[in-house]
């Protein structure tokens, strides 16, 4: 189907192809992720990312659909914290807190894109001292890359000119067997950890870490999604242990029964946010000109915890002159003929 964007969005995408005939299309407004094509069973190519028909709705865009968020994602209670006896006040735009980098976050904003190779997208961006409460002038830079094993690799960097906090994942939204084929409730997904962080009634961590061993959201054997959502459905941060080892090893792995896409998440994170579209309203006009709507679709978001500055025992997300702020995940795919 020809693309309804007008020819100024057309020239801020890029597409990223491999050998092997996958093809990935970056955004330069919010850093998007807009298409992700890989092969199913049959050998044919499906599009697995939800995402909208413009490049321009990414501006307006509420839920995030494939966006970096930034310079903080999750929820900072109160939207405060203190760093170095000094408390800022940051965007109250899921009131009274603070959520993925508040009104106007990384999202919606448009990047410098490159594309160096064929298989490469780079993007870059100026955070000013100040934006969303934040201090701290934050230089950026997000960089995907589709290898030839049909993985999507995404690398973070950043440094700043004072202290400052800083958290980034992308947001995309994966169904497995199709954008726009409906509910993910058949999806098999399996974490390679036990533990969330204990949310309040508005769903910031309190501190606390708690067991899910035999438990509806116990998922270290595969499971079906929606037979472990219950009504509200899944938005929780699952506990990792962090560091270049779980960049060789998957963190979780997701499974779609029809098509037998199979994706594992590799990460030098320590928690994974998994978070299934409850919040997606019905009927949301995408891409293709489809409409999406609750749990079509689930977000595996690689970042550190919610609320960290305001928790001393969370990993620290703390960033200082002369640090470099580095990370990187990984999506991988293949077929499964179980």
């Amino acid at each position: 189907m020809a693309s309804t964007e007008p020819p100024e969005s057309r020239r801020h995408t890029v597409e990223l192809v491999n050998s092997r005939g996958c093809s990935a299309r970056i955004s330069s407004v919010g850093a998007a992720l807009l298409s992700l094509r890989v092969p199913d069973l049959a050998g044919e190519l499906r599009d697995v990312v939800l995402g909208y028909e413009s490049v321009q709705d990414y501006l307006e865009d509420p839920y995030y659909l494939g966006s970096v968020v930034g310079r903080y994602a999750g929820r900072i209670a109160q939207a405060t914290f203190t760093l170095d006896g000094v408390r800022y006040q940051l965007n109250r735009n899921s009131a009274p807190h603070h959520l993925h980098g508040g009104s106007v976050g990384f999202s919606r904003h448009t990047w410098s894109l490159e594309q160096p190779s064929p298989s490469v997208a780079q993007l870059r961006r100026l955070s000013p001292d100040g934006e969303e409460g934040y201090p701290g002038a934050l230089e950026v830079s997000v960089r995907y890359t589709l290898t030839d094993d049909n993985a999507l690799r995404i690398e973070y960097q950043a440094v700043t000119d004072k202290p400052t906090v800083i958290n980034l994942t992308n947001h995309a939204y994966f169904n497995l067997e199709g954008h726009a084929a409906g509910s993910i409730h058949d999806h098999r997904l399996q974490l390679f950890s036990d533990k969330v962080a204990d949310l309040d009634e508005d769903a910031i961590p309190t501190g606390a870490l708690v067991s899910l061993a035999g438990s509806l959201l116990d998922f270290t054997s595969p499971a079906a999604v929606g037979d472990r959502m219950g009504v509200d459905g899944i938005d929780h941060a699952w506990i990792l242990a962090g560091g270049d080892t779980q960049l060789e090893t998957p963190v979780a792995c997701l499974e779609a029964p029809i098509s037998g896409i199979r994706l594992e998440v590799f990460t030098d994170q320590t928690a994974v946010q998994v978070y299934t579209s409850n919040f997606l309203p019905q009927g949301l006009s995408g891409k293709n000109h489809c409409q999406y709507g609750p749990h079509q679709g689930i977000c595996l978001e690689t970042q550190r915890l919610p609320n960290s500055p305001n928790v001393v025992h969370f990993p620290s997300t703390e960033l200082r002159p002369g640090q470099v702020y580095q990370s990187a995940t990984v999506y991988r795919f293949s077929v499964s003929k179980s």
